[in-house]
C-alpha cells in the first residue's frame, strides 16, 4: 500500500502539467468510483464470508470465494492509486491556483481545515457504518458520494496547468459551468479545423 501511495503521488507531480490537473483529476476520480464499485460488488458477495461485528476476519469457507476476494484486493489497491493520482497531491496546489489572490490564503486554510475534519468524522463512523449499512451498502454510498465528485469537477474544476493565475480566476469568474464551456471549447475548435481544412481545399482547387 505504501508502493502504491508513493507511486501514485510521484506520478502526479511529474506529469500534473504535462496532462493537467483537471485531467488527473478526472483520471483518479473516475479509478475511485470504479474501484468502489467493485468493493461494494466483492464485499456483497463475500458478505457470507465475514463477521457482521468487530474486526473484519475470514472464516473456513473463503477457498469458495477467491474471485471475489482478488476482486476485493485490486479495488483497494487501485481506489488508492486513484486517489494519490488526483486529490491527494493536487488538491492544496489546485485550490491555491484557483482562488482570488485576496483570499488565497484564508481559503486554503479553511480548505484544509474542512478536510481534515472530514477525514476525522470518516474514520469515526467508517467502520460503525458497515453494522448500520452492511459493508457493501457502505461502499455503494460511497460510491454514489464519489460519483457527485466526479461530475462536480466535471462541471466546475477549470484546468490550471500552464496558465497564469489571473487568467484562470477570470475563467472561473467569468464561466457558470467548466463542462460545458469545455464542450464549447471542443467545439469551437472542431469548426475552426473544419473551416482551415475547406479553405486549404478550396486553394488546392
Amino acid at each position: 500500500v505504501g508502493c502504491i501511495k508513493f507511486l501514485g503521488v510521484l506520478v502526479a507531480l511529474l506529469i500534473a502539467d504535462k496532462v493537467g490537473r483537471r485531467r488527473l483529476l478526472l483520471f483518479g476520480t473516475t479509478l475511485m468510483v470504479i474501484s468502489l464499485a467493485g468493493l461494494s460488488f466483492g464485499f456483497g458477495e463475500l458478505l457470507g464470508s465475514f463477521t457482521s461485528s468487530g474486526p473484519l476476519s475470514l472464516q473456513d469457507n473463503n477457498d469458495g470465494h477467491l474471485i471475489e476476494t482478488r476482486l476485493v484486493v485490486i479495488s483497494l489497491l487501485c481506489f488508492i492509486l486513484g486517489w494519490d493520482l488526483s486529490w491527494a497531491g493536487l488538491m492544496l496546489a489546485l485550490i491555491s491556483e484557483i482562488l482570488p489572490q485576496d483570499v488565497r490564503g484564508t481559503g486554503c486554510g479553511a480548505a484544509y481545515a474542512l478536510y481534515w475534519m472530514l477525514s476525522f468524522v470518516t474514520s469515526q463512523f467508517f467502520e460503525s457504518s458497515f453494522a448500520a449499512f452492511g459493508i457493501g451498502t457502505t461502499f455503494s454510498m460511497l460510491c454514489a458520494l464519489s460519483s457527485c465528485v466526479l461530475l462536480w469537477t466535471w462541471y466546475n474544476i477549470p484546468e490550471t496547468a500552464n496558465r497564469t493565475l489571473e487568467a484562470i480566476t477570470e475563467r472561473v469568474m467569468t464561466s457558470s459551468s467548466i463542462g460545458v464551456q469545455t464542450l464549447n471549447d471542443l467545439s469551437v475548435s472542431s469548426d475552426k479545423s473544419s473551416s482551415q481544412t475547406k479553405v486549404q481545399y478550396s486553394q488546392v482547387l
